[in-house]
């Protein structure tokens, strides 16, 4: 009889025992599956989208292109007046107004910063295509020395006008311009007298676009003296 009972009870310990590793709820079934979604990374996998800092292509060491007509290795110093010059018609005011002394210095660009290195022509003198030629040939000493020359040539020629309130009737009433191109405007205007003259005088200045600036480009002013200009430009 205690035979009977004792495999009884051991039977009945064997079906507990399978019922509760057939049953999903129990902590000591197997592991619930991971959503695909939520699966872990392989080791090593990059989310970044131009990959890790140490996969990124070194910054590009090529030079930016130069304006035509001068060297790669860096750029000349061309213009300079910025606000006061970034449109024809103020580039010409304000050009005049340094170039005729009509206003106090401080209250202007230097005049060399009106003018465009590259290719100005000053009454039939190519001095820009000279002054490009010297960088490219590696002269920027003997460059800068002749247009430092001749920006204080041309500062001595120019001369002082005779009164701001004329130069202004001038530039409202004597002016003519011609619109080249998109990048070129043509001036012409007829100047009060200057450092004490008696008589008036016609300029003809040609502005080209070089960036955001209409720089000086050409120079029309019945000058025929050799003061400022190179021995052979």
């Amino acid at each position: 009889m205690i035979r009977g009972c004792t495999a009884f009870g051991w039977l009945g310990i064997g079906l507990l025992l399978a019922a509760c590793q057939g049953d999903p709820s129990s902590s000591g079934g197997k592991e619930p599956k991971v959503p695909v979604s939520s699966a872990p990374k392989e080791e090593g996998a990059r989310t970044q989208v131009g990959g890790t800092p140490e996969d990124k292509a070194e910054p590009s060491t090529a030079k930016p292109m130069m304006p035509a007509g001068h060297s790669s290795d860096e750029e000349p110093l061309v213009g300079g007046c910025q606000d006061a010059c970034d449109n024809p018609k103020l580039a010409l005011r304000n050009f005049l107004l340094s170039a005729l002394q009509a206003e106090p210095p401080e209250s202007m660009p230097p005049l060399s910063r009106f003018f465009d290195y590259a290719t100005l022509v000053d009454n039939q003198h190519e001095l820009g295509a000279r002054w490009a030629q010297l960088w490219l040939d590696h002269k920027p000493e003997q460059r800068q020395k002749e247009v430092s020359t001749w920006i204080d040539a041309y500062s001595k020629r120019t001369g002082v006008v005779s009164s701001k309130v004329a130069l202004e009737a001038a530039l409202l009433e004597q002016t003519r311009f011609a619109r080249v191109s998109s990048t070129l405007v043509e001036f012409e205007i007829v100047l009060p007298p200057q450092s004490g003259g008696a008589t008036e005088s016609v300029w003809k200045l040609t502005f080209g676009k070089r960036g955001l600036e209409w720089l000086v480009r050409g120079i029309e002013d019945g000058y025929n003296g050799k003061e400022g200009f190179p021995n052979d430009g």
